[in-house]
């Protein structure tokens, strides 16, 4: 599993595009977030992802709102943020998924991208020194 991770730091550190440094770089989150989908994806019988809310359980989050929803908050502050955070969890998943999914275990579609990274930004947990992995 931490081969999985580690190839994902790997691959998003070896960037194409001359992107700024912190764009370059993933959070811990994202990190978090792949190795909760490697979790899934090779122990899927495992009673800590058997804990963890379902899409169903979490499709009062935003971010899993269907366009007409958001559609309501087009021209507030909080609907401009969303689209916002959509962009750019598109932007890190497509990314990754050119990146990664060649040669990895996983390839989430992004709906389960975003069930991990939803998962990972609503638990207490980070990772203190991510260049440990």
């Amino acid at each position: 599993t931490n081969s999985i991770v580690a190839e994902a730091v790997a691959a998003n550190n070896v960037s194409s595009s001359a992107s700024e440094e912190e764009e370059k770089m993933m959070n811990p989150s994202d990190l978090l977030a792949i190795w909760l989908l490697t979790e899934r994806a090779t122990n899927p019988q495992s009673p800590y992802i058997h804990s963890l809310p379902t899409m169903k359980e979490m499709e009062h989050f935003p971010i899993f709102w269907n366009n007409d929803d958001i559609s309501w908050l087009a021209i507030t502050d909080v609907g401009m943020e969303l689209q916002q955070r959509k962009k750019k969890e598109m932007e890190f998943y497509t990314k990754f998924t050119q990146q990664c999914c060649g040669f990895s275990q996983i390839c989430p579609t992004f709906e389960s991208w975003m069930w991990s990274k939803c998962n990972v930004q609503s638990r207490a947990f980070t990772i203190a020194n991510p260049t440990l992995l």
